[in-house]
């Protein structure tokens, strides 16, 4: 077993001749111990012999009072010389000793072990005189921060002193055993309990705050906790368990919440009483989830304390600091526990799928369930916690990734906070906001660094930018830049050909929205799911952002390889995250290649299939906005799944009225003068042709640094995209024999 020694105490032989006030209060302690161990045990050995000489070794009189308790004068004067040569080393001395007791009538060695048991207990009453030692004031707060009772303190600084004090470890764990279950008898009769009070402290809140390590099947102080029950100046703590709430560069109403949640939250953290409140902030991150919950510990002038993590966030390492924050917490007014990415302690039901450790879910409760006590906890998701857990939070608060209006609304309030928005244009400030999808905090950082820089207007924007750009590369973040569409993407209502006419679409969906303003309030209306469903390239897609422009609504669109995961409920809670930030945004939600998600179910033979199935079918029915999903394959969509879908769309390919103005706005300005009427004709009979094909082959040209081309040629190439459709479709075959 693995040994750890303070290298400052690591010795063999002789303790120190005139020891400090922490040395007396662990020897005392020691003493204590071993006092009631050699009681009940009734007897002496070497091991007990050796141990009594180190805790007397620490007074030069004690030594002496020893020899002079356990040898009569004749032993005495005949073992002098041996004395002499084994004093001052606490094995050597007791192996001196033991000679005259080895094969001595056991009521001898009774009246011994009685002699020695009373001279360790009279030193152990020594104890009281160092309560005022740094240790011993050490173990107080120890005990007060985890609010421990007195028998679990002396339990961790029992177990603590075997893994400091090699004397320590080799008598109570290596001859003893109290470490291990065959020894337990031992660990009891030396902390002076009884077997039910052991039961309590090994089922209590040393083993449920992770302190005590019970994953082995024997008993130990875990590393981390190893210096809250040790001494101060030997083992410093390594950090802190928690920390005042830092400040925040923003206020809550600044970062786009509903008013209402914030005020429910304000009356929640600031409500008195022995009831519990505890409130969970969830949503990805860079949503301000930490930014809010500072901003209101401040604004609402509570006294807030951060739990800290340890040894790389280890869950057994926070589970001890939220503990012992808690305890102190719980006895004050106005305070509140701040527990940041909280994933691993939260997350009780998924072990396997997050690294390191969970917390139990059934001490967990109990924390939360805490009188009196008062706490915001912060997760990135919060599928994994188990339903008992959820329902212990008094409030629940999503905080989705913010829009342009919202984000550009908050960068203005922080601008405003930091003095410097009279140096940008609301235009400048839109933009900003459009292209940096940072967290606030972010945003907060970089109108610091500015608001330092203020020479010239100029010179401010530059340093709020770069500063911005800089974060978004370190974080690995996609500057959103806007780029003028080329004609590869533009939509031309002559380059697609749906099978109902485009104008109806769009007043229908402008229709829809009208009412769906209307009757937000009353909570009425449904979804409406429309699906686009043809040929490749017929302008599916381009034809759903179209409509969401004519109703001056924002587009989330979503490919199937971006929904789509490998573990099994994933690619669900994908789905949903897809359809509420479309209703937290009012944009039109754009599914591509849904076919991945609505295959028919009589052919699926995965249970995860048919749930993602259910699953998107339910988010249709239940949505409140619009949906537009498009696919290649209608044959293989579940038939249920047709029928919630209001509108049914198909996308052709370009009739001749289409190929002739589509070709004109593509196609034609590259060549010299017009078509011939022979080329027309052979235009026109190509089948089947999108406005895609002909994208496609002026990106190719404009690729291949042609400025300028023929008709002919156009034609050519033209030809050749639709023979290779031909060619990928293959023959037709007819099934029989």
């Amino acid at each position: 077993m693995t040994r750890f020694y303070a290298r400052a105490r690591k010795r063999k032989e002789k303790t120190p001749g005139n020891p400090d006030a922490n040395l007396q209060f662990t020897l005392c302690a020691c003493a204590e111990w071993a006092a009631r161990t050699v009681a009940r045990r009734r007897t002496i050995d070497r091991e007990t012999l050796g141990f009594a000489f180190w805790v007397a070794g620490a007074d030069p009189a004690g030594t002496q009072t020893l020899v002079d308790d356990l040898l009569s004068d004749t032993d005495r004067d005949r073992l002098l010389p041996d004395l002499r040569r084994a004093w001052g080393d606490p094995q050597d001395m007791a192996s001196v000793v033991s000679v005259v007791h080895n094969g001595a009538p056991p009521a001898r060695l009774q009246r011994l072990a009685s002699t020695l048991s009373d001279r360790l207990a009279g030193w152990a009453a020594g104890r009281d005189r160092f309560q005022a030692s740094p240790l011993a004031r050490h173990l107080d707060r120890t005990r007060r921060l985890f609010g421990l009772s007195e028998q679990e303190t002396e339990f961790g600084f029992f177990f603590s002193a075997m893994r400091w004090w090699e004397p320590v470890q080799d008598y109570f764990e290596n001859h003893l055993h109290c470490d291990e279950p065959r020894g337990r008898d031992n660990l009891v009769t030396a902390l002076g309990l009884a077997p039910a009070e052991m039961g309590v402290i090994l089922g209590g809140k040393l083993a449920g705050m992770g302190i005590l390590d019970t994953d082995r099947k024997w008993l130990q102080i875990t590393e981390e906790f190893l210096p809250f029950f040790a001494d101060p100046d030997q083992a410093p703590a390594r950090q802190e368990l928690f920390r005042p709430v830092p400040g925040s560069a923003l206020a809550a109403d600044d970062l786009g919440i509903d008013a209402g949640k914030l005020d429910l939250m304000r009356s929640l953290l600031t409500s008195g009483g022995d009831a519990p409140v505890h409130i969970l902030v969830y949503g990805p991150p860079g949503t301000g989830k930490t930014t809010l919950c500072r901003a209101l510990c401040a604004e609402l002038g509570l006294r807030g304390f951060e739990v800290l993590g340890q040894r790389q966030n280890e869950a057994r390492a926070r589970r001890a600091a939220l503990a012992a924050c808690l305890e102190m917490a719980a006895g004050q007014a106005g305070a509140l526990v701040f527990v940041d990415e909280a994933d691993q302690l939260l997350n009780t039901d998924r072990p396997w799928f997050h690294r390191g450790e969970v917390m139990d879910k059934g001490y967990l409760n109990g924390i939360l369930e805490l009188p009196g006590s008062r706490g915001i906890w912060i997760v990135n998701e919060h599928d994994g916690i188990d339903p008992a857990v959820r329902r212990r939070f008094a409030y629940s608060l999503e905080l989705p990734p913010l829009d342009g209006e919202k984000r550009a609304a908050m960068l203005d309030g922080i601008l405003r906070r930091h003095r410097i928005k009279r140096h940008f244009t609301a235009a400048e400030v839109t933009r900003l906001a459009r292209e940096f999808t940072l967290a606030p905090a972010v945003f907060a950082m970089a109108a610091r660094v500015a608001s330092g820089i203020q020479t010239t207007p100029r010179a401010c924007r530059d340093a709020f930018g770069r500063t911005l750009e800089a974060q978004a590369g370190l974080q690995g973040v996609k500057r959103r830049v806007e780029v003028r569409k080329g004609p590869a993407v533009e939509f031309l209502e002559c380059g697609v050909n749906p099978s109902r006419p485009l104008g109806t679409l769009v007043r229908q969906m402008i229709r829809y929205v009208k009412n769906r303003d209307k009757s937000a309030g009353a909570g009425e209306g449904g979804a409406l799911a429309m699906l686009f469903h043809g040929q490749p390239g017929t302008g599916k897609t381009l034809t759903a952002g179209h409509l969401a422009a004519a109703v001056g609504r924002p587009v989330v669109s979503r490919k199937a390889s971006e929904i789509l995961d490998p573990y099994v409920g994933m690619t669900e809670r994908n789905l949903a995250k897809a359809f509420a930030e479309a209703a937290a945004t009012g944009a039109v939600l754009v599914i591509d290649e849904v076919d991945t998600f609505l295959a028919s179910r009589s052919r699926s033979r995965r249970t995860w299939e048919i749930s993602m199935v259910n699953e998107l079918l339910v988010q249709i029915e239940q949505h409140q906005g619009a949906v537009i999903c498009t696919t290649n394959r209608l044959d293989a969509l579940d038939p249920a799944a047709l029928r919630r879908f209001a509108l049914k769309v198909e996308f052709r390919a370009l009739d001749p009225a289409g190929i002739e103005a589509t070709y004109g706005r593509l196609l034609s300005p590259l060549a010299a003068g017009t078509p011939s009427a022979e080329e027309r004709q052979r235009l026109c009979t190509l089948d089947p042709l999108t406005a895609a094909d002909m994208a496609l082959v002026r990106r190719n040209l404009r690729m291949q640094g042609a400025r300028r081309t023929t008709h002919a040629d156009l034609l050519a190439a033209l030809e050749e995209e639709v023979a290779l459709k031909h060619r990928a479709a293959g023959p037709v075959r007819v099934v029989g024999f």
